[in-house]
């Protein structure tokens, strides 16, 4: 039997506020890189063995981790966001 999508789950009012607050959190953050690519709170990420540009930035007031990269191409510093996880 195939379910209509009336009969779907559809997420609630807490999960569109966490993906609301998420997403402000990770733009707002983006933004601040641009003008420090790799802020004091950044660590090197993997912390065995860093990889050159790859960062872990952990923004324990929102329960946020970013992983990034920095690359410089023609001249400039190119900011890549790789993951980003809701610590919980």
């Amino acid at each position: 039997m195939i379910a209509s999508s009336a009969s779907r789950a559809r997420p609630g009012r807490r999960s569109r506020h966490c993906r609301s607050r998420l997403r402000w959190t990770v733009q707002r953050t983006i933004f601040h890189l641009l003008d420090e690519p790799v802020p004091s709170l950044a660590d090197p990420f993997p912390r065995d063995a860093p990889l050159p540009g790859a960062y872990e930035l952990h923004l324990p007031a929102d329960d946020v981790t970013i992983w990034y990269t920095v690359t410089d191409h023609e001249g400039q510093e190119v900011i890549s966001v790789q993951h980003v996880s809701l610590d919980t």
